[in-house]
């Protein structure tokens, strides 16, 4: 016969009986009832084209085809609980294993460093992969295997996701050290005159400041579209144009390249770097290593206040 024609749940109940004498015995160790163990039975009598239990005297005895049976089903029925309750183990110390993990460029800076210190340290037999992410979930490379997990601001996740928030950052502005126009300060007028630069992975459309600018009726010219984090504070450093980024890269950034720290002359909404992967890894021992490291790296990344006196946004994530 094919094992497809047999309901698997009767080679459960076959091993009950045969171990047990006892249609009843049985069915209390299944936790089914003895009708249904009694309906089992002769359901395997039939698939199986024989009695396999019969009476003798005051208990039922298997019958050759049967105890020809048992050992091999009982086998399989016990591998087959171990594969489904195997928690597979993952040594960090001995692992052999690789990592791809999207990022912006922002998340790399902030995360990247502390992750591959604290890998070197307890995983040093595991690699890591980071691929630049663009303005696009990459969901089916989530969901394929391509990518275990990514990191950045997300607002719409999709199902068979999870997220884990990280940390919140806060937008500030960095313009160069002795910019003529800002000898008093950095007000809203002055914002909106200056030229700026905007920091966009796909090169289009408005920015965060530029839907919260609408909104008071201002707007402000954009002068250069960048893709990257790293080299907006660069050019801002040889113009007189402002850029409004996350704090903790103006605090990295700004004592090597001459740039001063203002707070937006404007309220904007903080941030929120996530971590995001598909669930068929949640319980993944390796990708759950993997998470947590992430998670402990993100919980050292405070505020470096050292650099800047902000008050605390009033608005949340954007």
């Amino acid at each position: 016969m094919q094992l497809s024609e047999l309901d698997l749940n009767l080679l459960v109940a076959f091993d009950a009986l045969l171990q047990e004498g006892s249609v009843t015995r049985a069915a209390r160790v299944v936790g089914i009832s003895q009708p249904a163990m009694s309906n089992a039975l002769k359901r395997l009598r039939g698939a199986l084209g024989d009695e396999l239990l019969v009476r003798a005297g005051g208990r039922m005895v298997p019958t050759p085809r049967a105890l020809e049976l048992h050992g091999p089903i009982r086998a399989s029925l016990a591998t087959l609980h171990r594969a489904l309750n195997h928690d597979a183990s993952f040594d960090a110390t001995t692992a052999k294993r690789a990592f791809r993990i999207a990022s912006t460029d922002y998340a790399e800076m902030v995360l990247l460093p502390g992750l591959t210190e604290f890998i070197s340290q307890r995983a040093p037999g595991v690699d890591l992969t980071v691929r630049p992410m663009g303005s696009e979930l990459p969901r089916t490379a989530l969901s394929g295997g391509g990518l275990d997990i990514a990191l950045g601001v997300f607002r719409d996740v999709p199902a068979g996701h999870v997220q884990q928030a990280l940390f919140r950052d806060r937008f500030v502005c960095v313009a160069r050290e002795g910019h003529p126009a800002l000898e008093n300060g950095l007000d809203l007028d002055t914002y909106c005159e200056l030229d700026h630069v905007l920091i966009s992975a796909s090169g289009r459309g408005p920015g965060v400041v530029d839907h919260f600018l609408e909104q008071q009726g201002r707007s402000r010219r954009v002068a250069l579209r960048v893709p990257h984090f790293v080299v907006a504070p660069m050019v801002v450093a040889r113009t007189d144009m402002v850029l409004t980024l996350a704090s903790r890269l103006a605090c990295k950034l700004a004592p090597m390249l001459g740039l001063q720290i203002m707070p937006p002359p404007l309220e904007l909404p903080t941030f929120t770097i996530r971590q995001l992967w598909h669930e068929r890894y949640r319980h993944d021992a390796g990708h759950r290593f993997l998470r947590a490291l992430v998670a402990e790296v993100a919980r050292g990344v405070v505020e470096p206040a050292d650099c800047m006196h902000l008050d605390e946004p009033a608005k949340d994530d954007a």
